[in-house]
């Protein structure tokens, strides 16, 4: 995992090692620090269409899951079922 992350200090890979997804922009609290809440909505990308990235991304070492408030979505379990569909490469996986 460490030389695949590391590969990028020395040249561009052939596809992307570290992915931060924005999965939302709701959120159910009302944070004075971040305002999401008070942001406009905008269309999100479905679980397929997620899954689809993600399927895409044969070197993806590093997978952030972030939002506003990700598990706000009605189809979170799909989404995060289709992140851990990813080939073995993956050896970090974080949501928040």
């Amino acid at each position: 995992m460490i030389a695949r992350l590391t590969e990028t200090w020395a040249r561009r890979p052939p596809s992307p090692t570290r992915l931060v997804v924005d999965v939302t922009r709701r959120c159910n609290l009302r944070c004075e620090m971040c305002k999401t809440w008070a942001r406009p909505r905008t269309d999100e990308l479905s679980a397929a269409e997620l899954a689809s990235l993600f399927s895409q991304l044969p070197r993806l070492t590093w997978l952030d899951i972030t939002g506003g408030e990700p598990f706000v979505r009605g189809d979170i379990e799909a989404v995060l079922s289709s992140a851990l569909q990813l080939p073995a490469a993956l050896g970090m996986f974080h949501f928040q």
